[in-house]
């Protein structure tokens, strides 16, 4: 996965600039291909991360929300080889 990092940074220095809290965290799940890594999130988080049968992930997604004291940033990606 080729991700350019001024585009990453530039999303982090967004949401930080605009946050009311002093933490950001940030979740993501590393996996070979098909193992559920979308499903999972999905459910911890409730991201509404694409999901189907035969259906991979390509590139990254990104899923942000507001907690009580922090902002959350999850990350969905292609498997690994």
């Amino acid at each position: 996965l080729d991700i350019d990092q001024n585009f990453l940074s530039g999303v982090f220095s967004v949401i930080s600039e605009q946050s009311k809290h002093n933490k950001l965290v940030v979740i993501s799940v590393l996996g070979i291909q098909s193992s559920a890594k979308s499903t999972l999130l999905n459910y911890l988080f409730g991201c509404g991360f694409s999901m189907a049968s035969a259906r991979c992930t390509k590139g990254l997604y990104i899923s942000y929300m507001k907690a009580k004291d922090m902002d959350i940033v999850v990350l969905d990606s292609e498997g690994i080889a």
